[in-house]
Formats: C-alpha cells, sequence, structure tokens
C-alpha cells in the first residue's frame, strides 16, 4: 500500500469516527475517538477469529504504520511546539517551583515507584522479569498527557493556575521520562554502563544540552520572525525551526522534545506576542492550533487500532491490572510527596489531598508511552511491556477521562488553585 493510500486510510476513519462521536456520543473528542476505535478494533479481533479474510488485512494496515516510528521521530515534534505556543511563561514563572518539581521529581518518583511495585506484584503470581526492565516499564508510563484530561477539565471551569501547573508539567516531563527511558533501556540491555555517575552525567547532558538548543534555536527564530513580512515566510520558518530543533538534537544526541517545547515557549511568548502584528500572530497560531487538533484527532485513533496488535492473554490481562494499579499509586505518592514539601508549615489539609488527588487522576497516558514501548527491543519483554503500556494507557484515556468531571466540581478545583 502506498503511503498517501495508507494516509488516506487513516483520514477517512479519523474523520468518520469524529462525525459518529459528535453526532451521538457527544464526549470530547480525543476520548470519544479513542473509545470509537476500541470499539471498532475489537469487532475487528471477533471477525478475525471467525476467519473473515479482511480483518486480516486490516491488521496488517495498523502494523504496517509503524506507529513507534511515525511518531517519536515525526508528529510528536509538532505537537510539542503546539503545545507550547499557547502556554505564557507568566504562568509556568509563577508555579515553576512546583511545575520542575513534578516534571523532575514526581516523574523519578513515579519510575522508581512504578517499576518496583509492578516487579514485587507481578513476581508473586509468576512473571519473572528483571528489576531494570520493570523500571523501564515506570520510566515509559510516567509521562502525563493533559490533551484530553485539559479539554474536559477547561468545559467544567479549571482555573487558570491549575491549567498552567497541569500544562507545565506535561510539556517538560515528555522530555524527562525520554531520557531515563534511554538511560534504562541501556542498563536493561547491557549497553549502557549502569554507574551512577554515568546516568547522572548523561542524564545532565541530554537535559542542559536541550535547553542550550532549544534557546540558540528559538532566538534564531525570533530574529527570522521579526524580519519576516509574509504569512508564507512565517509559516516556512516555524516548520523549519521545528523540524531542525528536533533533528540537530537527535543527532547531537541530546533531548529533542525538550528543546522543541523551549523553542515553542520563546516563539509563543516572545514572537507571536512580541514582534509579530496581533493579525499575523493569529494567523499563525491558526495555522498550529489547526496542525495540533489534526495530529491530535489521528493519534487517538491510532492507539484505539494498535488494540488489533496487543497480546490478549490471561498473563497480559494480569499484568495490565498490576500496572493499572500501580501506576495510580505511584503517581498519587509521587504527586503528593513535591506537594506536601511545598505545603511546607501549612500541612497537608483535605484541599491539599484534592489537589493531589486531582493531578493524579488527570495524569491520563497517551500516544508517547505507547510509541516509547512499540520502539523496544525483543530483549526488553516488548510484548508484555506493550500490554500493560497499552491497557494502562487505555483505561486512563477513558476510565479517567470520563470520570474527571464528575470527582472534581468546578468549586472544588476554584479552592485547590488558592493553593498552589
Amino acid at each position: 500500500m502506498s503511503f498517501l493510500a495508507s494516509v488516506a486510510i487513516l483520514l477517512t476513519i479519523t474523520a468518520a469516527l469524529s462525525f459518529i462521536n459528535e453526532k451521538f456520543l457527544k464526549w470530547e473528542c480525543s476520548l470519544g475517538l479513542t473509545f470509537c476505535t476500541l470499539v471498532a478494533a475489537v469487532l475487528v479481533i471477533a471477525l478475525r477469529t471467525s476467519g473473515v479474510t479482511w480483518a486480516d488485512q486490516a491488521t496488517e494496515y495498523v502494523a504496517s504504520i509503524a506507529f513507534s516510528e511515525t511518531f517519536l521521530h515525526g508528529t510528536l515534534c509538532f505537537l510539542l511546539f503546539a503545545g507550547a505556543l499557547d502556554v505564557p511563561l507568566a504562568e509556568i514563572e509563577c508555579e515553576r517551583k512546583i511545575i520542575a518539581a513534578l516534571a523532575l521529581g514526581a516523574t523519578l518518583i513515579a519510575t522508581l515507584l512504578i517499576g518496583i511495585s509492578c516487579w514485587l506484584l507481578l513476581g508473586l503470581i509468576g512473571i519473572d522479569i528483571p528489576l531494570a526492565v520493570a523500571l523501564l516499564f515506570g520510566a515509559i508510563i510516567s509521562p502525563t498527557d493533559p490533551i484530553a484530561a485539559l479539554a474536559i477539565l477547561r468545559s467544567a471551569g479549571l482555573p487558570k493556575r491549575l491549567e498552567g501547573l497541569i500544562d507545565g508539567e506535561s510539556l517538560f516531563n515528555d522530555g524527562i521520562g525520554v531520557v531515563l527511558v534511554t538511560l534504562l533501556l541501556g542498563i536493561a540491555t547491557g549497553s549502557e554502563a549502569a554507574a551512577p555517575g554515568t546516568a547522572v552525567q548523561l542524564f545532565l547532558y541530554e537535559v542542559v544540552g536541550a535547553i542550550v538548543l532549544g534557546l540558540t534555536v528559538g532566538a534564531a527564530t525570533h530574529f527570522l520572525l521579526a524580519g519576516t513580512t509574509t504569512d508564507t515566510s512565517r509559516l516556512l520558518v516555524t516548520v523549519a525551526a521545528v523540524t531542525g530543533a528536533f533533528a540537530l538534537g537527535e543527532h547531537i544526541g541530546v533531548s529533542a522534545l525538550i528543546a522543541t517545547v523551549i523553542l515553542g515557549l520563546i516563539v509563543g511568548n516572545f514572537s507571536l506576542r512580541g514582534a509579530l502584528e496581533q493579525a499575523a500572530a493569529e494567523r499563525l497560531n491558526v495555522f498550529w492550533g489547526a496542525v495540533d487538533q489534526l495530529l491530535n484527532s489521528t493519534l487517538f485513533v491510532l492507539i484505539g487500532m494498535h488494540a488489533l496488535l496487543i497480546d490478549i492473554s490471561g498473563r497480559s490481562l494480569a499484568a495490565m491490572s498490576i500496572a493499572i494499579v500501580c501506576v495510580l499509586a505511584g503517581r498519587w505518592i509521587s504527586v503528593a510527596v513535591p506537594l506536601g514539601l511545598a505545603a511546607g508549615h501549612d500541612g497537608f489539609n483535605s484541599t491539599r489531598l484534592q489537589l493531589v488527588n486531582l493531578l493524579t487522576w488527570s495524569g491520563l497516558r497517551g500516544g508517547l508511552s505507547i510509541a516509547l514501548a512499540l520502539s523496544l527491543p525483543p530483549e526488553a519483554e516488548r510484548s508484555l511491556l506493550v500490554a500493560m503500556v497499552y491497557g494502562t494507557a487505555c483505561f486512563s484515556i477513558i476510565v479517567q477521562g470520563l470520570t474527571i468531571r464528575r470527582f472534581f466540581p468546578q468549586a472544588d478545583m476554584q479552592r485547590m488553585a488558592d493553593l498552589v
């Protein structure tokens, strides 16, 4: 099948399911698309087991998409850049300590807690995996995806301070998570030295190098945008900057994700809100907003479609169940620790506890975690980890996503925002 035909099929499926969701379910787009695609995938699996030929062809089509390669080295840079454009630096600056604690501290703590608890519990039911592989799962599943959660919470009246906190954490913990996955994958497969000093050096190089790269490309992009006079030139400059920063980051071995986020923050806060005229900035924002919506819609459809490739067995289902419990518990503790430290002498009252619950339940997992799992080599227990990651991601998107608004009324969220 040609590339154009493959894309045409994917966009047609996305458009059809979007129409069904808007007409009948009326759920938030990402939730509706994931749910509809999962239902369709279950039907295809049933037909496949009955020997229907075209069901096998549908499975082959999904396998041919190469989700991991396409997402990690293609669409992800555009999604991160578009997401960062809309985040005011003032919000990040206001909550910089908590955002840094959540993006770095909570991701590290969650990786350890999720990995160790899964390793212990899986061992109890006879699924023995190396501790390094369990920690690898923790690193893969720790980064949060706020797309669906923020869309739901905004419609429920999410205060700006909480929106900035959730957005800020998710923008940076993606990059931190990928760096941890790279380090732990090297240890799990024996291709990287396990010495703590070596790991810390690599971690600092990837993170600090990414920040320097993002600032450098961002400054150059700002200079070029300030000197352009046509929309075509502005579009070309931003697209070139995003793809260039991402490709250069991968080439020199720093976190391309963090570099892209830094670039987006610079362009969004200094170029669109300063160097360009308001009308020109709005047109550029509309373009990147459309790119963001299109890519996100197809992403959630792809997430649902990959149910066709998941190993559904008693062993996998048991591992999925354990993974979901461990991820929720690990996320809760990893959020409670930095927020508890931030509380200081004020203590951990009921409202702050609600904030921990909100950040835990709204910490959905999405395309990044699935793509990272699919990129693993076979020796890293790939089949089992893919099933665990996929089950956790689908649970978070559908179950957590559908119940966020019910569990956290607007009045409660406003009290939480006052504590931040």
